[in-house]
């Protein structure tokens, strides 16, 4: 009975986007002239219900759209959606319909007017991303579960009412758009993404949390089967009301069950999780005090939103949303003065790399970064005459191919190039003479000037990499110099200012060189370059780095000279720490592996041989392969990383020596 149920709707749903299909463009998202059309799905709080106005009542407006986009310190942070009188844009170049409500993206298109949920942050971040103008069609209901309400054909059972009703509606607005909206007559409407922020229903009922997992990956499944869409890029948002102090069993359960679907194997690539815990504020920073609609935060509701954005547009842009999990690698080799494009194609037997192509740059680039939503790359020398040093952006199509590249001109080289984390700026630090240069970024990524500039007299500076909420810059200092100097970043201006103390003053002989961040903990890792491990310091609220862990990599009688580590990574889940150990005067090339304990300590699993001197390490984009650079050994190679942090060698490619950076797409 179940299975002629689910036959029967599934012949239903096809006539009834028989009309629909013919205005949308299922194939590749990147057509021409088209209306890129997103759904947005879920129930209260991707109705929304954060507050605009600022009313005293409602705890003197805080945390309100209005009281954000005047007080002093949030200010700076969404100027873009007030006009020079301090009015509210709305966008021209996307519109939104949400259960009947439409016209151009502003707030107020909450649960009611007044509020707002993610539409807006999504809208301001898709928008800013295409140059095609773009269609949000929101279909969201207060009170509505995924085990009933929603409930996909695939997980049996009566099929949801409101999985029934979304597709309805989705096809009505796509059949009648073209009207609804006169300024798409021209054009063709091509449904590119949809984003979920769904789960408190579920989450207090034991029962449905228990089926979550199993029906959230039926739903996407489902959707796109029924929208003949089927790889559909889906973002789902954390239901991660009450933040990090969030501690209810069922509430982590089912955050745990929407971060599992993620993972899995089919949806590498075209599905990402968006975590939303730190996007919480207390009811002290709030209108209300309702947490599970996130304290009626506009704040929060707009970083939801915004991290959803930034997650889809990742997923259309970057080759990595290929359904096969080819990827690409990108080095530059200062010894031919080239940039290499490896493809890397996974398979059961490993992975397969393959030179595709060697861009004659002109110069010999070592340094590089990847633009996160952009296909853009950023490749630098890491020596140059001041103010004449040569360095280059090149562009990628839309599977990660070299397309151009144009020549930059930098005031100094630099041995790391790092962007902030709303890609506005481009920072690069100078290993020889410690200058320490921020670049603006035009709106095609391209660096148009220096805005900022340091030089602390302190040679031997390593890395440079803003925080994850893009409020502070570390800069590690190997060697004799042993330093971290730490700056507050104004990701506005792109200027740095010291924080008190300015050296976080790591202990001596310990030389930290390369770091990394958690992706859900203030915690910073660096990779010791004398000391031969890992430096483990807590990232407080100032912003001041304060030592919590040394963790050795040898035994502490295990000689050290000429030995020194070299890059770190962490991957996507925080779970795993990697760092290259390099034998510079001794046969002692090594991949020292680390778990990260759930308080975020890390404890040494062991070490895995590698070719001489791995210098630079990256992940693949899904974080399942660990690459390697020799740089003597003059060969990239490959581990696939296991469920217990060990690594296989899976794959070897020969190129040139003296690589030390690279970066994946």
């Amino acid at each position: 009975m179940a299975e002629h149920r689910e036959r029967h709707f599934d012949m239903l749903v096809r006539r009834l986007f028989l009309l629909a299909l013919a205005l949308i463009v299922p194939g590749s998202v990147f057509a021409n002239d088209a209306v890129k059309v997103f759904i947005l799905a879920g129930q209260s709080n991707m109705e929304g219900h954060g507050k605009v106005n600022a009313e005293p009542k409602s705890n003197e407006g805080k945390g309100s759209l209005e009281w954000l986009a005047k007080n002093p310190n949030t200010a700076a942070r969404f100027k873009h959606l007030t006009d020079a009188d301090g009015k509210w844009i709305a966008r021209d170049d996307v519109q939104i319909w949400y259960l009947g409500r439409r016209g151009k993206l502003t707030p107020g298109f909450g649960f009611r007017e007044g509020y707002i949920g993610p539409e807006l942050g999504f809208g301001h971040v898709v928008g800013d991303a295409f140059d095609e103008p773009v269609l949000l069609i929101k279909l969201a209901w207060g009170g509505k579960s995924l085990a009933q309400d929603f409930r996909p054909p695939s997980s049996g059972g009566e099929v949801g009412p409101y999985y029934q009703e979304l597709l309805k509606l989705t096809k009505e607005v796509l059949r009648d758009a073209k009207s609804l909206f006169p300024q798409f007559a021209e054009r063709k409407l091509e449904l590119v993404g949809f984003g979920w922020h769904q789960g408190w229903n579920d989450r207090v009922n034991q029962g449905f949390n228990d089926q979550y997992e199993q029906n959230l990956s039926n739903f996407i499944r489902d959707i796109r089967k029924n929208l003949n869409a089927p790889h559909l890029p889906f973002v789902i948002a954390e239901t991660g009301m009450s933040g990090r102090e969030e501690k209810h069993p069922r509430a982590l359960s089912l955050m745990k069950a929407q971060a599992a679907v993620a993972k899995y194997d089919e949806f590498q690539g075209n599905v990402a999780f968006v975590g939303t815990r730190d996007f919480f504020r207390p009811k002290e920073e709030s209108p209300s005090g309702q947490a599970y609609h996130w304290n009626s935060n506009a704040e929060t509701h707009y970083l939801i939103g915004e991290g959803m954005g930034k997650a889809m547009v990742k997923l259309i842009l970057t080759p990595s949303g290929h359904a096969d999990g080819v990827f690409h690698i990108y080095a530059p080799s200062r010894t031919i003065s080239k940039l290499l494009i490896v493809e890397a194609t996974p398979s059961d037997e490993g992975l397969s790399l393959k030179l595709l192509q060697q861009v004659e740059l002109g110069f010999p680039a070592a340094t590089i970064t990847a633009h996160p939503d952009k296909p853009l790359l950023y490749v630098a020398a890491p020596t140059g005459d001041e103010a004449r040093t040569l360095g280059a952006v090149v562009s990628l199509d839309h599977d990660g191919n070299y397309l151009r590249h144009a020549p930059v001109t930098m005031h100094h080289g630099y041995s790391y190039l790092s962007l902030d984390r709303a890609s506005r700026f481009l920072l690069g630090v100078n290993y020889f003479d410690g200058f320490v240069d921020v670049y603006a970024l035009d709106t095609t990524g391209k660096p148009v000037k220096r805005v900022a500039a340091l030089n602390e007299s302190r040679r031997n500076a390593h890395c440079v990499l803003p925080s994850p909420d893009n409020r502070f810059v570390y800069i590690p200092y190997v060697k004799e110099t042993n330093a971290i100097f730490q700056y507050r970043f104004d990701s506005e201006s792109g200027q740095l200012v010291g924080l008190d103390p300015k050296n976080a003053n790591p202990p001596d002989g310990t030389g930290p060189r390369h770091m990394a961040y958690h992706p859900s903990k203030p915690i910073a890792y660096f990779s010791n370059e004398q000391h031969l491990g890992v430096s483990v310091y807590d990232m407080e609220k100032s912003g001041a780095l304060k030592l919590r862990q040394v963790c050795d990599a040898v035994d502490k009688d295990e000689p050290k000279q000429g030995i020194s580590s070299s890059d770190i990574v962490i991957t996507p889940d925080g779970r795993f720490l990697f760092a290259g150990i390099r034998g510079h005067q001794r046969d002692f090339d090594w991949i020292s592996r680390y778990r990260v304990k759930p308080d975020g300590d890390v404890e040494l699993l062991g070490l895995t041989p590698a070719d001489k001197i791995p210098w630079g390490l990256a992940l693949s984009p899904n974080g399942r392969y660990l690459l390697a650079t020799a740089y003597e050994g003059a060969t990239l190679t490959a581990f696939r990383i296991g469920d217990d942090g060990d690594v296989t060698r899976v794959g070897s490619l020969t190129w040139d020596k003296n690589i030390s950076d690279l970066v994946t797409r």
